[in-house]
């Protein structure tokens, strides 16, 4: 029996412990996140919010304001880094050529190849299959990894 009661001493010491770090897309800006927000949050804050732009600048506008530290400049990427890595979730089995151009900084002809290539394949399952789409660039799929999907999202 005090096993069991040592366990469950140490049980809520479990829960406390910090939550395993993602590692953040590659991209412009990520130097500047890691060192001037990551020195104060983890990574699991951006991987659990999804936002635009807009909001994004609001919160960095924010936490500035807390004492962040970094010029205009800086912060401008890191914001530019955020919504591009974390903006909303895009479903690429349904978004339209536009659509997947805007959210993922795709020219048109990689856009329009990606719904071409899902008419004549089907839908994509994962993010890997979009290596198969001629004509796509894939690095700038891998910074954007993040905010794909494939099923519509639970409502």
């Amino acid at each position: 029996m005090k096993i069991h009661r040592s366990a469950l001493l140490l049980l809520p010491l479990f829960f406390c412990l910090p939550a395993q770090s993602q590692e953040l897309p590659e991209a412009k800006g990520r130097d500047l996140y890691e060192k001037i927000c990551g020195s104060c949050h983890g990574t699991d804050v951006v991987f659990k919010t999804r936002t635009t732009k807009e909001k994004w600048k609001n919160t960095v506008d924010e936490m500035a304001s807390r004492g962040a530290e970094g010029t205009d400049e800086q912060l401008d990427t890191i914001i530019d880094y955020l919504a591009k890595c974390f903006g909303p979730r895009v479903n690429v089995n349904k978004a339209t050529a536009k659509e997947l151009e805007t959210q993922f900084e795709l020219t048109t002809k990689e856009a329009e190849a990606i719904v071409q290539y899902r008419m004549d394949k089907g839908d994509f399952k994962e993010v890997t299959g979009l290596k198969s789409v001629p004509g796509l660039d894939y690095t700038k799929i891998e910074s954007v990894r993040y905010r794909i999907t494939f099923t519509e999202a639970a409502k």
